[in-house]
C-alpha cells in the first residue's frame, strides 16, 4: 500500500493535522511515489511477469494507495 501524507484529506474532525497536508506538494508526493513504484516492481517481478499493475489513488480512504497486479499466465 502506497501511502504519504499529501493523500489525507483534511476533515473536520481532525483540527491538529488539517493544513498538515497542504505542506506537500505533487511533485514531492511523485517522487516519493517514483521511489515506492520502483521498490515494489521488482519484489512483485519475483512472483511472475507483471501484465497488469494499478496503484489507486482514491478520495476514499478505504481505497487509496491499495496495489492491484495482474500476472501474465
Amino acid at each position: 500500500m502506497f501511502q504519504h501524507i499529501a493523500l489525507t484529506e483534511p476533515t473536520l474532525n481532525n483540527f491538529n493535522m488539517e493544513d498538515l497536508w497542504i505542506e506537500y506538494d505533487e511533485s514531492e508526493l511523485y517522487e516519493n511515489f517514483c521511489e515506492f513504484y520502483y521498490d515494489l516492481v521488482p519484489e512483485l517481478e519475483r512472483y511472475g511477469s507483471i501484465s497488469k499493475l494499478v496503484i489507486t489513488r482514491n478520495l476514499l480512504t478505504f481505497l487509496r494507495g491499495n496495489v492491484y497486479v495482474e500476472y501474465k499466465r
